[in-house]
Formats: structure tokens, sequence, C-alpha cells
């Protein structure tokens, strides 16, 4: 369930690795479950949040920092990348 109702999601277990790479750094990898829904969005979870070691200041605007990071430190987030239709 979901706050927009029942939807149905299929999880491949330790399915993926996941890397941050930010210009200067990167942290990872750090192996994860995938969950497979029908939407557009990548949706990364509290613990894997943490594994990566990953602040977030201000979701909504796309403002994070590596938790190491002094608080004056702001990364943006990048765009989103879509595939090219064949």
């Amino acid at each position: 369930m979901t706050a927009g109702g029942p939807v149905e999601a299929l999880k491949f277990p330790e399915a993926v690795e996941l890397t941050v790479i930010a210009g200067d750094r990167e942290e990872g990898p750090v192996l994860a479950d995938a969950i497979a829904m029908e939407i557009d969005e990548v949706l990364l979870g509290d613990k894997i949040l943490g594994a990566l070691k990953l602040d977030l200041v201000d979701p909504a605007r796309g403002l994070w920092r590596f938790r190491d990071e002094p608080p004056d430190v702001l990364r943006r987030s990048a765009e989103q990348e879509l595939p090219s239709s064949p």
C-alpha cells in the first residue's frame, strides 16, 4: 500500500550495487535490494541513504551533502536522465 493506494511491486534481494558519484568524490558501492514498481522515480530508503553517507538537507530543492562534510557545503541533485526511445 502507498498513500495513493495499492501498487504491485517485485523485490529482487541484493540485486544492485549503488555508488554516489559527485564530481570530487565517490561513496560506495553498497549492495541493495531492488524493488520494481510502475513509477518513473528512483526511491532510496533510509538504510541505503545511511550506507551511502548521504545527508538530505532540503530534498524539495535538491540540496544534500555527504554526512562528513561541513554544514556550509551544499550539493545539488543531478538533473533526471530518461532513457532515449529506440
